[in-house]
C-alpha cells in the first residue's frame, strides 16, 4: 500500500510518506503491517536533491515530503517499485525486509531535445590500423588501442568527415600483483608491462558519418617526447617514484635487455624496470586555441602540456611532489609544483581522469576520477566527494576548485556503486558534459550505471575563493580538535557549512542507449549539432573489458521530438521544442521481466503541490467569475497565498544574465504560458530562476531496474491526438472539455498503465486523463517499442460517453469467459466503466454509449433501471453469464441481483454498462 502522505489543504499538517507491507497469510481476518518509512533519508535531503530527486520546500522532513503514489512488484515477488510522483523518483523496496532500498531519481526530460540513436563506428578495423608490436615473450601482436580520452577536432572537420584525437593510457599492460605475492615482496604492488618500450602517443582518426568509413593514417601519431639535455626522451608509461608508484616489471628473457630476475610470481620470473619520472597513465585530452594539446594523467596526478609536435612544454604536479617517494628530489624533478599540496592525497592510479577547456577564460579543468584518499585510506567507497580543479592555461597557476558529487559511492543503494569519473568536456556558459561510471560487466549485467551528466558551475562554491580551510573549520570531529577533511564530509555536511556543489543533470546513460562495448567509456566530445561522441578504453584489446575488445567510437544524435504544445490561448495546434526541462513525475506504474532484467513502465502524469482550495481565502484567489485566477496568484495577491509551487513561464524573475529561456518567456509568447515549478531552477540561490521546469512529459516511459531511461515515447500523444481528434485537442475533461485548453497544463495528461499480453505480444495501454482514450503500444521488447493503436470513446460534443479515463486493468484471453482478450477502464468523470476487446494489434470499441439511442438511468443503481424507449434486452454478469432476459420492457429490476457491473445488451446490439450497489 502507498500512503501518499498529502498535506492538509492549508498546509498545517504534513504526515511522512510510507509503504505498508500487509500479511494475510494467516487469513485476511488476522492481517500483521509492517511499514518501509522514509526516515533513513531525512538526514540526506541534500544528497537527494543533489541527485535531482525533487523536495519541497516547505516540509519538516524528508521522510514528509516524500509522497508515495502507485504499486508495481516485480516478478519474482522480490522487490516492489513506487512511484514518488511529487518526489520525480522511484521507490524501491526489499518486501521481505519491509525496507526501502533506494531512492532513484527519474531526471528531467529536455523539451529541446528528443530520442537518443546511436551510430558505432569500429576503430580497430580501420584499414592499416597498427599493432604496437610483439611481446618478447609471446607470439601475439598487441593491437594500438587503450584510448581513455578524446577531443573532437572541429577546426579539421567536414559535414560528413569527422576527426577526432584520442589518447591511449600507460600501454599495453597486465593486472597488478599484490606486492605481498611477490618474491621478494615489496613495498608497493608490481605492475607488468607487456611492451617495455612503449612510448606513449596522440592518435588521429576520423569518421564518416554517412558511409561509416574510419580512416586511420599510421603517420598521423603524435609521438610524445621531453627535453633532457638537448636529446628528444621519449614519455612511457611507466610510473615516476620509487616507494609510491608501482614498480614496472617485464617478463624476462635470456639474450634480451630483461635479463635479470629481480622478481618471481607463481613461477613467473620478472625484470624490474626503470620509473619514469615524467611517465603518464594519459587519461584525458584536448587541444587548446594555440593548438596545443593538454593531458592528464591518473599516476601523481598531473596536467601535461605538449606543442603540436608532441613536445613536452609544462608538467603541472602538487606541491611537495619532490618529496615523496623512497628517495627525495630537487623541486622540480616530476614537473612544476603548481598544484595544491592536497592532489598528492590521491588514490594510487585514480587521479585527474577527465580535462576540459574553457577557451573564452583560458581555462583547463582536470576532475580527479575517485574521491581522494583525504585523509587516509578510509575515504574509499566511503565518500562521494570528486574535486574539479581550474588552472590557467598560460602558467599553471590554480585559479578555481569545486565539488562534484557522485551519484552514489558512499551508499551505494540498489544496485552497483558509482565511484569514479569517466571524461569530461566544456560545452559553454560554465557547462561541462561529464561521464560518470560504476565498473560494471556488460556480459555479466546487462545493464549498468555509465551516466553523462550535464553540469553547471553557476552558484557552486569556490572552494579556492572560498578559502576552504576556513569553510571546513566549521566542523569538528566529536572531541573538537580533529579537523575533517573535504572527502570526509556528507554532501549535507557540506550544505551546512555553505558548500555548495556543481549543479547535475542527468542526459543519458550509455548502455540504455546501446553502447557498452566496454565497461569503460573515458572519451567524450560534443559535436556542432548537439551530438555526443564516446569512446570506450578497451584495454588493447587484452584484457576482456567487455562485450567486445575493440576500440569502438559511438556517436548519439537527438532527436527533435520532445516539443509540445505549451498556450491554452492560440486556438492552434502548436506542438515544438520548448526551453523546459519536463518532471515526469508519473502516476500508475507497472513492471515486466525481459531477458532477466526487470523494466518499470510509467504514465508520466504531473503533479504539482497546490493547497488552497479549502482555506478561508479562496474567494481571493479568483476572478469576477468565480474562477481561479492563476495570473492573480502567480503575481502573489495578498491573501491568495496557501500554497502553490505553480507559476506561468511568463510570471518566473529570470536570471537576466543566465537565463535557461533567454527572451521567449514573454507574456504573448505562447511559451510564457505553460505552468512551471517555483520549487526548482533557482542553481546559484540567488531568488531567480535559471532553468525552466514544466510538469509531466506527457508521454509514457520504459525504465530499467536501475531507475535509467530506456524508452520515452517523445510527443507522440499530442501529434497522434491531433491527427486523429484535432478538434478536441488537449481538452479538458467534463465542462473544461474545450480544444486547446490543457496546453499549459500537463496536455494530455497520462495517467492510468497495464501490460497485457495477446498471441506472444506485449502490449501497453495508457490511459490520457484528459483528452481521454487509451494508447496502445507493442512493448514485447522494451528497446523496440512501436505505437500499435489509439482509441477514444468520448462525446466531444455533449461531454458524454466515456469521460477521463482513470484506473485500467487487463484481462488474459485464458481468463476471460469468452476466450478473447480484454482491457477494462473506468471513467472518472462520467462514472462509467468500458470494456474492450483486444485483438493483435488493435483495440475494438465494445462500449460505445454515446452512439446509442438508448439511455439507462440512474447509474449507478441500488436497483431499478429504466431506459427510455421499449427493448428487448439480456442483462449479463461480470463472468458474462446471462441474468435477466426481458422483452419490451422500459424498466429492468436488477434489486435480486448481487453488487457488480452488469452489460445490458438490446437486441438492436447496442450494449450499456450499469453499476449495481
Amino acid at each position: 500500500v502507498a500512503n501518499e502522505g498529502e498535506p492538509s489543504a492549508d498546509y498545517s499538517i504534513d504526515p511522512e510518506g510510507s509503504i505498508s507491507i500487509v500479511d494475510i497469510s494467516a487469513g485476511a481476518s488476522n492481517p500483521s503491517v509492517t511499514n518501509a518509512t522514509f526516515e533513513y533519508w531525512n538526514d540526506k535531503e541534500q544528497a537527494l536533491r543533489n541527485r535531482g530527486v525533487k523536495l519541497g520546500p516547505v516540509a519538516q522532513s524528508v521522510a514528509q515530503n516524500i509522497e508515495p503514489e502507485y504499486i508495481t512488484i516485480t516478478e519474482d515477488d522480490s522487490k516492489a517499485y513506487v512511484s514518488l510522483q511529487e518526489n520525480n523518483a522511484f521507490a524501491v523496496v526489499d518486501i521481505a525486509a519491509s525496507k526501502v532500498l533506494d531512492v532513484l531519481p527519474l531526471g528531467y526530460k529536455d523539451h529541446l531535445s528528443g530520442t537518443p540513436s546511436l551510430q558505432e563506428f569500429v576503430i580497430s578495423n580501420a584499414q592499416g590500423y597498427p599493432t604496437l608490436g610483439t611481446p618478447h615473450y609471446t607470439t601475439t601482436p598487441v593491437l594500438l588501442g587503450g584510448y581513455s580520452g578524446m577531443w573532437y577536432a572541429e577546426d579539421e572537420s567536414t559535414a560528413d568527415e569527422k576527426v577526432f584525437y584520442v589518447i591511449p593510457d600507460r600501454g599495453p599492460n597486465e593486472g597488478t600483483i599484490a606486492k605481498a605475492a611477490a618474491t621478494p615482496s615489496t613495498s608497493q604492488n608490481l605492475r607488468p608491462f607487456m611492451l617495455p618500450d612503449y612510448q606513449a602517443r596522440i592518435v588521429k582518426f576520423s569518421v564518416n558519418q554517412s558511409t561509416g568509413a574510419v580512416s586511420f593514417d599510421e603517420n598521423d601519431q603524435i609521438f610524445l617526447t621531453r627535453d633532457d639535455n638537448g636529446n628528444a626522451l621519449p614519455i612511457s608509461g611507466k610510473g615516476n617514484i620509487p616507494g609510491v608508484d608501482e614498480v614496472p616489471v617485464t617478463e624476462t628473457k635470456v639474450g634480451s635487455n630483461f635479463e635479470n630476475v629481480d622478481y618471481s610470481f607463481e613461477g613467473r620470473e620478472l625484470h624490474a624496470l626503470a620509473y619514469d619520472p615524467f611517465g603518464g597513465d594519459f587519461e584525458g585530452i584536448l587541444k587548446d586555441k594555440d593548438g596545443n594539446f593538454w593531458m592528464c594523467d591518473e599516476y601523481r596526478p598531473a596536467i601535461y602540456q605538449f606543442n603540436g609536435q608532441g613536445e613536452l612544454l609544462h608538467r603541472y604536479v602538487a606541491q611537495g611532489t619532490s618529496l615523496l617517494g623512497t628517495t627525495p628530489q630537487a623541486a622540480g624533478f616530476y614537473g612544476e609544483e603548481t598544484l595544491p599540496a592536497v592532489y598528492a592525497k590521491r588514490w594510487a592510479n585514480r587521479g585527474f581522469e577527465a580535462i576540459a577547456y574553457n577557451k573564452a577564460e583560458n581555462l583547463i579543468y582536470a576532475f580527479i576520477q575517485s574521491p581522494m584518499y583525504n585523509p587516509t585510506s578510509a575515504t574509499k567507497n566511503k565518500s562521494d566527494i570528486i574535486r574539479i580543479l581550474a588552472i590557467d592555461a598560460a602558467n599553471g597557476t590554480p585559479m578555481h576548485e569545486y565539488v562534484y558529487v557522485l551519484e552514489r559511492n558512499k551508499d551505494a543503494g540498489d544496485g552497483p556503486r558509482v565511484d569514479k569519473i569517466g571524461d569530461a568536456v566544456y560545452t559553454a556558459d560554465g557547462k561541462l558534459l561529464v561521464i560518470e561510471r560504476d565498473s560494471s560487466i556488460p556480459t555479466a549485467d546487462k545493464i549498468g550505471k555509465k551516466f553523462v551528466f550535464e553540469i553547471n558551475l553557476l552558484g557552486a562554491t569556490d572552494l579556492m575563493a572560498s578559502n576552504e580551510g576556513k569553510l571546513l573549520s566549521a566542523l569538528m570531529d566529536t572531541t573538537g580538535t580533529d579537523l575533517l577533511t573535504l572527502e570526509g564530509l556528507s554532501v549535507d555536511e557540506l550544505n551546512a557549512i555553505g558548500v555548495r556543489p556543481v549543479h547535475k543533470r542527468k542526459v543519458l546513460n550509455l548502455p540504455s542507449v546501446g553502447y557498452w562495448p566496454s565497461d569503460k567509456p573515458e572519451g567524450i566530445s560534443l559535436l556542432e549539432d548537439g551530438s555526443i561522441a564516446v569512446m570506450t578504453d578497451n584495454d588493447f584489446g587484452l584484457g576482456g573489458a567487455g562485450i567486445t575488445d575493440n576500440s569502438v567510437l559511438g556517436i548519439i544524435s537527438f532527436d527533435d521530438n520532445y516539443g509540445y504544445d505549451a498556450s491554452n490561448e492560440d486556438d492552434a495546434i502548436n506542438i515544438t521544442s520548448r526551453a523546459t526541462l519536463g518532471m515526469y513525475m508519473p502516476d500508475a506504474i507497472t513492471s515486466m521481466n525481459f531477458e532477466g532484467v526487470n523494466y518499470i513502465f510509467s504514465a508520466n502524469e504531473g503533479d504539482s503541490r497546490d493547497y488552497w482550495f479549502e482555506t478561508a481565502t479562496e474567494q481571493e484567489c479568483t476572478d469576477a467569475n468565480g474562477e481561479w485566477d492563476q495570473d492573480a496568484f502567480d503575481d502573489g495577491d495578498p491573501g491568495c497565498m496557501a500554497y502553490s509551487e505553480e507559476k506561468r513561464a511568463s510570471k518566473l524573475d529570470y536570471d537576466e544574465n543566465y537565463s535557461f529561456v533567454d527572451a521567449a518567456t514573454d507574456k504573448e509568447d505562447g511559451f510564457g504560458r505553460v505552468k512551471t515549478t517555483i520549487e526548482l531552477g533557482d542553481i546559484d540561490n540567488d531568488g531567480d530562476i535559471d532553468e525552466v521546469y514544466s510538469y509531466g512529459a506527457r508521454s509514457f516511459s520504459i525504465w530499467d531496474e536501475l531507475g535509467n531511461l530506456v524508452y520515452d515515447s517523445g510527443d507522440d500523444f499530442e501529434q497522434i491526438t491531433a491527427q486523429r481528434i484535432p478538434n478536441a485537442f488537449n481538452s479538458g475533461d467534463g465542462d473544461e472539455g474545450e480544444f486547446d485548453d490543457r496546453s499549459d497544463d500537463k496536455g494530455p495528461e497520462p495517467e492510468g498503465i497495464v501490460l497485457g499480453e495477446v498471441n506472444g505480444k506485449v502490449y501497453a495501454f495508457i490511459g490520457l486523463e484528459r483528452v481521454g482514450g487509451i494508447m496502445m503500444y507493442d512493448v514485447t521488447n522494451p528497446k523496440n517499442v512501436q505505437f500499435v493503436d489509439y482509441i477514444n470513446t468520448t462525446d466531444f460534443v455533449n461531454v458524454t460517453g466515456d469521460v477521463s479515463p482513470e484506473g485500467l486493468a487487463f484481462i488474459h484471453a485464458d481468463d476471460s469467459p469468452s476466450g478473447d482478450a480484454f482491457l477494462l477502464v473506468s471513467y472518472e468523470y462520467s462514472g462509467t466503466m468500458a470494456v474492450f476487446e483486444i485483438g493483435d494489434g488493435v483495440i475494438t470499441g465494445q462500449n460505445k454509449k454515446f452512439d446509442n439511442q438508448l439511455t439507462v438511468v440512474p447509474n449507478p443503481t441500488t436497483g431499478l433501471v429504466n431506459l427510455n424507449t421499449l427493448a428487448d434486452v439480456q442483462v449479463f454478469n461480470a463472468q458474462g453469464q446471462v441474468v435477466l432476459i426481458a422483452n419490451e420492457v422500459s424498466s429492468l429490476d436488477l434489486s435480486a441481483q448481487a453488487a457488480g457491473v452488469y452489460t445490458i445488451r438490446f437486441a438492436t446490439g447496442e450494449v450499456a454498462r450499469v453499476i449495481k450497489f
